[in-house]
């Protein structure tokens, strides 16, 4: 490839078939993005503020990458050199970033370049794992049953989604009610049941390219270590592979317990992620 040139775009649908072939084309490395501009060309608009970064050469889209003001910015595999390129575009606009998430080489040359170009620190805060269901063995026989959240279960499911960032992605923006309430809305939003009460939350996003990620999953602390997640990630998986796609999901490679549970499901791990806190 030669020098690769950025085009910034605010509007997704401004962005033509080419980005959208490339994100899906690239499997679990861009499934986050790849959700996200689905869910953006399906309706209305969900985000004000969004930037996406097409890497081309020669007219071609060979990269993607993208960021939704307060979130991370979010640099798929496209290479080192095409990585500082999007970071300088950014900052050339005087985009405020809080941090990025990417892969070593990627979303690493993008860090390193942003702190070049801003003097901010890059503090690596997450490392997460990405896997993809191998052989399904599924948690049955866990006691109690699962069910499709309602909007009378917004109250509980935004307060659960909270605890969920404060406990696993501290200094990451908290879930809104409507944009909770527009996936519960859309059936996205999994519980388990127990006694009578829920005990456990499961989202789970529309396929794209033939994926399904799973995400986040949630226990409260008093629900724990008796199967409930895994429970509700089984009830999430058997979701994905209705519609005719392979789950997905991320961990916390630093618990060593909820990646437990994912891998005796059968998920197996096929990428790592780190998260760069810019300050």
């Amino acid at each position: 490839m030669s020098e690769p040139s950025v085009r910034l775009v605010d509007d997704p649908h401004l962005m033509g078939p080419g980005a959208r072939a490339w994100l899906e084309s690239h499997g679990v490395h861009t499934n986050v993005a790849a959700t996200i501009l689905a869910g953006e060309l399906a309706g209305p608009r969900r985000y004000d503020d969004q930037s996406w970064a097409l890497v081309e050469d020669a007219g071609e889209v060979v990269g993607v990458a993208v960021q939704t003001s307060p979130h991370d910015a979010l640099v798929p595999p496209i290479g080192a050199t095409a990585a500082a390129a999007v970071a300088q575009a950014w900052h050339a606009v005087g985009r405020p970033l809080p941090g990025v998430v990417g892969n070593d080489d990627s979303g690493g040359a993008f860090a390193r370049r942003w702190s070049d170009l801003t003097g901010a620190s890059a503090e690596a805060t997450l490392r997460e794992g990405v896997h993809v269901l191998g052989t399904f063995v599924p948690a049955d026989g866990v006691p109690g049953s699962g069910r499709t959240a309602t909007p009378a279960d917004l109250d509980a499911v935004l307060a659960w989604l909270t605890a969920f960032v404060e406990e696993a992605l501290p200094g990451h923006p908290d879930p809104t009610g409507d944009e909770v309430l527009g996936r519960i809305r859309h059936g996205r939003h999994l519980l388990w049941e127990a006694g009578g009460l829920p005990v456990s939350l499961a989202v789970f996003h529309e396929p794209v390219g033939g994926l399904g990620r799973i995400g986040p999953v949630y226990t409260p602390p008093e629900h724990r270590r008796r199967g409930y997640a895994a429970a509700v990630t089984t009830l999430a998986s058997r979701r994905v592979l209705d519609a005719g796609a392979r789950p997905m999901l991320h961990t916390d490679l630093a618990n060593p317990t909820s990646n437990g549970v994912y891998a005796r499901l059968g998920f197996e791990q096929v990428g790592e992620l780190t998260r760069w806190a810019f300050s």
